[in-house]
């Protein structure tokens, strides 16, 4: 194995969290450096060494080897990281693995879509039931990758978004928003969290749109005053007057939200 492959080992062993949410790890002092000194290596070798590992890693080890080797390969190696997908044993970490793949691309590019559907052939069937979700989002990607490109998956929500399809709309955000990592996923969770309190003022919940929007408020906040074409700006004005709107509706003074909803560009 090469020494980016037994580092990457010795660093599972000695670092891994078993329990948290890998898009909200930090990076400690040994990763930082890995990282570094893997970014300097030979064109290729970071991938390769990832692909190596992961053939014979458990799932705790494969979800915690694609966090700390994705982010630090170049795009033009990520196929061949992708191409290792098929030689991995354990069922559920090459479900973890496809997904971690999906969520470094921001897209699903023909190659990662062959790599898709080989997992959902020959391992979502063997997966733990834990691995659901992912299996599903999986399928997904395959059916339609073209909504895995974050500029379409935005503009194939806010389709349904404007349609007042808000359920289906937070659907589409979170299959990008789950396996993302890096500075747009608050972006994409303050517009899930837009859809969902829609959902419950329509459920006649206003305490579920107080707080919603409450987090809308603040996941959008570094986004201002547009971005990917959203008009941030505007966006969170109107959350703040839904949100006074829902506030008056709990106590009695109003009977549902009288402000319409900001259309999102499409």
């Amino acid at each position: 194995m090469s020494d980016l492959g037994a580092s990457i080992r010795e660093l599972a062993t000695a670092e891994r969290r078993n329990n948290a949410i890998d898009a909200e790890w930090e990076a400690r002092g040994s990763e930082v450096a890995f990282r570094q000194r893997a970014k300097a290596s030979a064109p290729g070798a970071l991938a390769s060494a990832l692909a190596t590992v992961l053939r014979s890693a458990n799932a705790i080890d494969a979800r915690y080897a694609c966090w700390l080797c994705l982010d630090a390969i170049p795009d033009d190696d990520l196929p061949l990281a992708g191409a290792a997908l098929g030689s991995i044993a354990d069922a559920d970490a090459r479900v973890i693995a496809t997904l971690a793949m999906l969520g470094r691309t921001k897209a699903a590019p023909p190659w990662l879509a062959d790599a898709i559907r080989g997992t959902l052939v020959e391992a979502a069937p063997r997966a733990s039931r834990n691995q659901a979700a992912v299996v599903d989002i999986l399928r997904r990607a395959a059916e339609a990758p073209q909504h895995f490109e974050l500029g379409e998956a935005l503009r194939y929500g806010s389709r349904l978004f404007n349609a007042g399809k808000f359920y289906e709309a937070h659907e589409a955000w979170e299959d990008v928003w789950r396996p993302m990592h890096g500075a747009e996923r608050d972006f994409f969770r303050g517009l899930i969290q837009f859809a969902v309190a829609m959902k419950k003022a329509h459920e006649g919940n206003p305490e579920g749109v107080l707080r919603l929007l409450e987090r809308v408020d603040a996941l959008l906040a570094p986004y201002e005053p547009r971005h990917r074409g959203v008009d941030v700006a505007a966006l969170r004005e109107n959350a703040r007057v839904l949100r006074a709107e829902a506030a008056a509706w709990q106590t009695g003074r109003a009977n549902g939200l009288a402000t319409a909803v900001l259309r999102l560009p499409e």
